[in-house]
């Protein structure tokens, strides 16, 4: 069973078949559920939306939003400057395949949108190695010194293909399956279902407060008081206990003008009372001619039934009957078409707005939180999270702030806690969401939750942070509370290489980190006992060093004799030792035969020649050797 992200603090993706990871969530849901796939389970989301849930809400968010079948959107360049200006500005960067099965390993380029995106761990995107080859300086990119990203980016998949998305795809990210709003007794969702899905997970509170004060006014053909009413902010659509609008009372009792400045206003010419009838039906039921005419110029249709009867079978006017016969209805689609669009852009600017009004106050609420945590105000931060807990809990809403907040370079509350060393703000936020009832206090847990191995935008949990910086104790309740320590950064660092002591240029010790290494070490040694214990096979441990261990200095090599001419030095230095020994032998035999002085010379020449040596030759050691390589006489 996959798990909901609406009922679970930290859920965890399960696997499907081979190696599909799948977490369902609702759009409320949606934000949270992106944030537990990058930071948590370090993979890039893929969101299977079948009924455009998902969809709409991302194309509001800022970032990049792609169409997979557009040429103009998948184009290497604009890939590649999406990329970066998502990384840039730390934004979400969508890429929507439609009902296609496209596989999003067609779009990548190694100059423009590389393969790396997808098989690198998130954290890893942030890493110079990455984004620098995108860079184009003749194109008007930053020098490399000057490329800052922010915290926040993410590549989002979207698929609505009824077969289910792309399997390669599919198996090299996390498949978030949306769960779709749901209409009254189990009937498909309406779009009104669907925009109320939107605005709860934008933040846009749609608040429509009816006046029956206005309806009446408007059956009394009263103006400016109807004009009041609006200024006052109650709804143009203000019903009765009828369903009558204020536009059908008007148009019942002949108002042309009224009608008329509450169509401009944006009235609906065919909102049905509970009988179904339309103002045009009710207007023909009075016989106001004039009023007919109006209502199909603004889009009344003349074809909505009351029961079995349209507007025309009731007419008590020979006239109506004649103008509702002759009126050409492809007027009146179009009338409606357009005025639909007219709704939909006006809704779009204020959702547009509401969203952009949302990031702010959001953006404001979690510098707020952040400044709490860094000058160590509890008393400040519980107030404050305790307000937005009843907001959220008020509204109905997704909570504007959590225990979960980041600051710009993606540190968590608990990392900046730890970084500062503040023990209490540690203790409370590691422990408090775990003295709150899960079904009782669901919504208050939700939002005092902490994920005690969530990650930086470089891949830095809190284990890492408290090692580095020697908070012992911190370290402790850290792990003491799930913390784990063989989690890696983006540097394929993890907690125990921060046990290392810091030695100076002659490997004296500068800085002690034993207490660091205790700790590390004591949990490894109970984390593997406790899996011995359980009989599971223990393939991998670690452990915290003092140092890293001196490398053996490698074996030394024989020495290898310089060759000249193809031949060994020392094979040459033999020869030539054999060749002098002969020919002093005969040059001593010779001088023997002439000179008896000399006898004795020849005699030792001869001897030493026998053995292949000469007492004027100095053997060669090291392989010196004369210019044509033979041995060096002494001088």
């Amino acid at each position: 069973m996959a798990n909901n992200i609406g009922d679970e603090e930290n859920p965890e993706p399960t696997a499907e078949g081979n190696a599909i990871q799948t977490m369902e969530t609702n759009l409320k849901g949606l934000p949270d559920a992106l944030d537990t796939c990058v930071y948590i389970n370090e993979k890039w989301p893929l969101i299977v939306d079948d009924q455009d849930c998902a969809t709409r809400f991302l194309k509001y968010q800022p970032g990049n939003f792609l169409w997979a079948h557009s040429p103009n959107d998948v184009a290497k360049e604009n890939l590649r400057k999406a990329l970066l200006g998502s990384l840039r500005y730390g934004t979400w960067l969508v890429l929507h395949l439609g009902t296609t099965s496209l596989e999003v390993e067609q779009f990548f380029d190694d100059t423009h949108f590389p393969k790396s995106l997808l098989t690198l761990r998130p954290v890893e995107c942030n890493n110079r190695e990455f984004w620098e080859p995108l860079l184009r300086q003749e194109l008007g990119d930053p020098q490399p010194e000057e490329f800052q990203i922010r915290d926040g980016f993410k590549f989002i998949v979207v698929s609505k293909n009824e077969d289910g998305p792309p399997p390669n795809t599919s198996k090299a990210m996390i498949n978030v399956i949306m769960q779709g709003p749901k209409g009254k007794k189990g009937a498909k969702p309406s779009k009104k279902d669907l925009d109320g899905a939107l605005f709860g997970a934008i933040g846009m509170r749609e608040t429509i407060r009816n006046s029956k004060k206005m309806v009446e006014a408007a059956f009394e053909g009263e103006m400016d008081a109807v004009k009041e009413f609006l200024d006052q902010g109650y709804s143009i659509e203000s019903t009765d206990a009828h369903d009558h609008t204020a536009l059908s009372e008007a148009a019942a009792k002949g108002h042309c003008d009224l009608v008329e400045y509450l169509v401009d206003k944006g009235a609906d010419p065919n909102a049905q009372n509970d009988q179904g009838r339309s103002p045009m039906y009710r207007a023909s039921f009075h016989g106001h001619t004039q009023m007919i005419e109006l209502l199909l110029q603004c889009g009344g249709d003349p074809r909505l039934k009351a029961g079995d009867e349209t507007p025309s079978d009731i007419a008590k006017d020979d006239a109506i009957k004649t103008i509702l016969s002759e009126w050409d209805i492809k007027i009146t689609e179009q009338l409606i078409e357009d005025r639909k669009r007219k709704i939909q852009k006006e809704l779009e600017s204020r959702i547009t707005n509401a969203v952009e009004r949302e990031r702010i106050a959001r953006d404001l609420i979690r510098k707020e939180l952040v400044g709490y945590i860094t000058d160590n105000k509890m008393k400040e931060f519980r107030e404050r999270m305790d307000e937005l807990t009843m907001e959220a809990i008020t509204n109905n809403e997704r909570a504007r702030g959590t225990a979960m907040a980041r600051d710009d370079r993606g540190n968590t509350l608990l990392m900046i806690a730890v970084t500062k060393g503040h023990k209490e703000f540690v203790e409370f936020l590691l422990s408090h969401y775990k003295t709150l009832d899960p079904d009782f206090d669901k919504d208050e847990r939700k939002i005092f939750y902490v994920n005690v191995n969530a990650k930086d935008q470089k891949g830095w949990n809190a284990c890492q942070i408290a090692a580095f910086h020697q908070h012992k104790q911190l370290l402790e309740l850290i792990l003491n509370n799930g913390g784990d320590p063989r989690a890696k950064n983006a540097y394929n660092k993890n907690a125990f290489d921060f046990g290392k002591d810091e030695l100076d240029a002659a490997e004296n010790v500068m800085v002690d980190r034993s207490e660091i290494r205790n700790v590390l070490n004591a949990w490894e040694e109970d984390r593997v006992a406790r899996l011995k214990e359980k009989g599971i096979e223990v393939t991998e441990t670690f452990v915290a060093v003092a140092r890293e261990p001196k490398p053996e200095p490698p074996p030394p090599e024989p020495e290898k004799k310089k060759k000249k001419g193809g031949k060994d030095v020392n094979k040459a230095g033999a020869k030539g030792g054999k060749d002098k020994g002969k020919k002093g032998g005969k040059k001593g035999a010779n001088n023997n035969n002439n000179n008896n002085s000399n006898n004795k010379k020849g005699a030792k020449g001869s001897t030493k020649g026998k053995n292949g040596k000469s007492k004027y030759v100095v053997q060669a050691k090291g392989g010196k050797t004369g210019k044509k390589g033979g041995p060096k006489k002494k001088s």
